[in-house]
């Protein structure tokens, strides 16, 4: 008896339109570190806690006069919730997400 392989795609059913696509735009960089407040979001994955505090770490040493802030996301496999991103917007001149896996 002969079987025949049978391909599967899987489609990812969220996107975006071409119109949401050319509407992003590239963050300006900041001028100058220090006086700044830098944000860090932690996704929540196994070890991201210790990556992404080190680079904040690294970050205070060496640029003096730079303030930090740093969340964690409730839920690794969920988008951060839009009153943590407002928040994180709102006290910070620049967030880094860290993502580690």
């Amino acid at each position: 008896m002969t079987t025949r392989a049978s391909r599967m795609t899987v489609m990812d059913p969220v996107g975006m339109t071409r119109a949401e696509m050319e509407k992003r735009t590239v963050s300006r960089r900041l001028d100058a570190l220090p006086g700044k407040t830098i944000g860090f979001i932690d996704d929540g994955f196994a070890g991201a806690d210790y990556y992404v505090k080190g680079v904040q770490a690294l970050l205070e040493q060496r640029f003096p006069g730079v303030k930090t802030r740093y969340w964690l996301k409730p839920m690794m496999s969920k988008p951060a919730p839009p009153q943590l991103i407002e928040e994180a917007a709102r006290s910070c001149d620049a967030v880094v997400v860290g993502i580690c896996a």
